[in-house]
């Protein structure tokens, strides 16, 4: 079988990451794997190589290249976007595609697309069962029911594990960070959307003993902590480039503390840093993307946390209780391995493909959808804000308010 992988780039990013997990999980399946980055390329082409993956560019040489590809005939487009109208992208795919094309798509946000470019989708693929739910809910008010299935983002998880304490004394070591603090860590785009101010209320709150390593931060955070008179609690790193250096980085964490306006659609950087038997306590936000609460499942994992006052309590409690954070890195490890492993997942894939040839896959119900989705926000610390209350109360009702003020700003 013939794959081609179609993804904006393959630049340092978890979607980015994703796409390249995806497109090796093909090729050790033994089929037949192209990428093609919309945008260009990037680092990741290396990675694809060593796996004898052809990469190309989609800005040199066009028409050569959708040539190319259209004559290689895939049996699979596998398309990575945020999910929202994409005419370039779509004209990619329209250009390649044979009649007997089954085009993929992993929508990244889960934002529905209402235009006919929509319809050129075969299946869409979810990261959760939240952002299945967000996607469905949309497609209702146009009376639509597409295919789509949840597949979570691939994890490759050998790079990933706890090292040992002399490789984490060096790591400290190399960034100045301290020896006899508990370290809270936090890896991240340097995108304001993917970071949270309120992180300094709890950088201020923290116990004496807590110190903090931000890595990726956003540049305006530096003034951020100098404005709040927090910076010797801080630990700043521009980039970590490379597995072995996440490796190490993630290992120099005591706990990761997820706190993000927009939430995670997945979260890479949570699946990586519990393979390194690290656990995560995270900010809920119901209201936006919410996969961090499928990825780190409470009092699992780490804690999912409704507030500030129970992400610090939550830090606290788990600085003073070696032996509960130990638990929880060993069963965050154990949860990766076994529900979002590459090797596993493929084969899930691989199933959602031959159902829908066989047209056979199963129907999706909102309304059972909509109480899992319930059930899993009570499963938290700390009591809802107001808004998140409304949420929990009228999901699918603020989903349709949510969706009818976008969609006029986005008409205006």
């Amino acid at each position: 079988m013939k794959v081609l992988t179609i993804v904006y780039d393959l630049g340092p990013g978890g979607t980015q990451r994703a796409a390249q997990n995806f497109s090796i999980a093909y090729k050790e399946k033994g089929f037949d794997v192209k990428v093609l980055g919309s945008a260009g390329l990037g680092p990741r082409t290396e990675n694809l190589t060593k796996f004898s993956i052809e990469c190309l560019d989609a800005k040199i040489d066009t028409a050569v290249t959708l040539s190319k590809l259209k004559n290689w005939s895939p049996d699979i487009i596998h398309l990575h976007r945020a999910g929202n109208p994409d005419p370039y992208l779509i004209d990619l795919v329209k250009s390649i595609k044979t009649q007997n094309t089954i085009v993929l798509e992993t929508n990244v946000f889960s934002y529905f697309d209402d235009t006919s470019d929509g319809d050129e989708i075969d299946v869409h693929l979810h990261l959760s069962e939240y952002c299945l739910w967000k996607w469905y809910s949309t497609a209702t008010f146009f009376k639509k029911s597409p295919q789509a299935a949840i597949i979570p983002y691939f994890v490759d998880c050998a790079p990933f594990y706890k090292v040992d304490n002399a490789e984490i004394v060096s790591f400290k070591n190399k960034y100045q960070i301290p020896l006899d603090k508990f370290i809270v860590g936090r890896i991240g785009q340097p995108s304001l959307a993917k970071w949270d101010p309120n992180i300094f209320n709890i950088v201020e709150k923290s116990e004496k003993n807590t110190h903090f390593v931000f890595i990726g931060a956003p540049k305006e955070y530096k003034d951020l902590a100098n404005h709040r008179n927090v910076s010797i609690k801080i630990t700043f790193i521009d980039f970590i480039h490379g597995d072995d250096n996440l490796r190490a980085a993630y290992n120099s964490f005591d706990i990761f503390l997820l706190m993000a306006i927009f939430g995670e659609s997945f979260g890479m950087v949570l699946a990586e840093s519990l393979l390194c038997q690290v656990p995560v306590i995270c900010l809920s936000t119901p209201r936006r993307d919410n996969s961090q609460t499928y990825v780190v499942p409470h009092e699992i994992a780490g804690y999912v946390c409704n507030n500030e006052n129970a992400l610090l309590s939550s830090i606290n409690f788990l600085s003073n209780n070696p032996a509960k954070l130990a638990e929880l890195g060993q069963k965050g490890r154990h949860h990766v391995l076994t529900n979002f492993s590459k090797d596993i997942l493929i084969k899930d894939l691989l199933k959602v493909i031959q159902s829908h040839k066989q047209k056979e896959l199963p129907k999706i119900e909102l309304n059972t959808l909509t109480k899992k989705i319930r059930a899993k926000l009570k499963n938290s610390y700390g009591t809802f804000s107001i808004k998140d209350f409304i949420f929990f109360l009228m999901p699918l009702t603020y989903m349709k308010l949510l969706y009818f003020i976008s969609n006029r700003l986005r008409k205006n």
